[in-house]
């Protein structure tokens, strides 16, 4: 996976949500990754408990993955019928399996009322979920080459190999503000240094990182450290969404904080698909991406065309409607882009298929808006 100069970018937002802490369920080891700054393993939100579903059934499927590629090469290389017809039927139990835990991610994935402000009195917005990954120590691999290609004694450098263990691990666990955003650009710039000292210059690193895709929980592994800054990139994006759809939907701020976070993050994803190729799993695709950028720029001029819709009870002049037609239209417009990623293999992995379904339904409801504006000021 290639990758281009790192990005500079505000960091921004609100966070809306309760914090109640339960360190029964906690998914990590936070002896470390919990005093840092942006990240909190424990905390409780509806949206965390959701993202901590997520991983077991991440976690699932990596299990039925393996168990079903086993069966593969085993039914490839038996010539024993008896044996054959027994790995076959063992494929088919698992395929089963998988798809079963695929689909409750989909179901999972298309669930965007988590995400909502409390009101409820908006239509939903769609976020995305974060990418989910396997802790990783990088004591044992980087003291390695620290001895035997820098020849220096990796017991100085221990200290600091702790602290980048526990950021590492904080980055799994982001709070979904502007400080986990911020936590993600730091270790996102401290990739940049590690890229450099033990992933070039003749150093050999056996360390590989790991992520799930967030839209079909199939993990991908590679050892470049380019697909962990574009996962990075891609959670920094969701938490980005995660923000906007936050927002009170029902005030004029608090549609221009949430149009302001989706632009950002059609942003992040658009930096993403230019500088990041070869991605190993479908989220990070270019088909995937453009989908993302669009729905994401769809539901920021939304946001802009419901403020204008919140004047509309006070303003009953011309040039008001006028202005409310073609906002309706742009909405429409950049909604009906987003209809050809039906017919795109894979792209959704079939997890937000159904929330791209109310947004086609939602296009001809503008349309029909866009026709009453006309009429009203024809009519005039």
């Amino acid at each position: 996976m290639s990758m281009n100069a790192s990005p500079c970018m505000d960091d921004s937002g609100n966070h809306n949500g309760c914090e109640d802490k339960d360190r029964n369920e906690a998914q990590v080891d936070s002896s470390f990754a919990g005093k840092i700054k942006g990240s909190d393993p424990y905390l409780r939100t509806v949206r965390s408990q959701l993202q901590a579903r997520r991983s077991r059934l991440n976690q699932e499927i990596t299990r039925e993955v393996m168990i079903k590629e086993g069966a593969e090469k085993l039914y490839s290389v038996t010539s024993k019928k008896k044996l054959k017809e027994n790995v076959a039927v063992e494929l088919s139990f698992v395929s089963s399996s998988l798809q079963v835990l695929k689909d409750e991610l989909s179901d999972m994935n298309s669930d965007v009322q988590a995400y909502q402000h409390d009101s409820g009195k908006s239509m939903p917005m769609i976020p995305i979920a974060l990418k989910e990954t396997r802790d990783l120590d990088f004591i044992e691999q980087f003291s390695e080459i620290i001895r035997d290609h820098y020849h220096e004694d990796p017991e100085t450098y221990l200290d600091k190999l702790n602290e980048l263990n526990g950021i590492r691990k904080a980055i799994r666990t982001p709070k979904k503000d502007s400080s986990g955003i911020r936590l993600l650009f730091e270790y996102y710039n401290l990739l940049y240094f590690i890229e450099r000292r033990f992933f070039r210059s003749g150093a050999s690193s056996n360390i590989l990182f790991e992520w799930y895709d967030s839209l079909t929980g199939v993990p991908a592994t590679q050892k470049s450290p380019g697909f962990e800054k574009g996962s990075l990139m891609f959670n920094t994006a969701s938490i980005y969404t995660q923000i906007a759809a936050k927002q009170q939907l029902t005030s004029e701020e608090g549609l221009c904080a949430a149009a302001d976070n989706f632009q950002k993050a059609a942003g992040v994803f658009k930096y993403l698909k230019e500088s990041f190729s070869f991605a190993p799993s479908i989220d990070m695709q270019q088909s995937t991406l453009s989908m993302l950028i669009h729905l994401m720029l769809a539901q920021a001029q939304e946001c802009l065309f419901m403020q204008l819709q919140l004047k509309e009870s006070k303003e009953t002049f011309f040039p008001f409607y006028v202005t409310i037609a073609k906002e309706a239209l742009v909405v429409s417009d950049t909604r009906t882009i987003l209809l050809p990623s039906y017919l795109i293999p894979n792209v959704c992995g079939g997890s937000l298929y159904s929330c791209l379904i109310v947004f086609a339904s939602l296009c001809r409801s503008l349309s029909c808006m866009v026709l009453h504006s006309t009429a009203w000021i024809i009519r005039r």
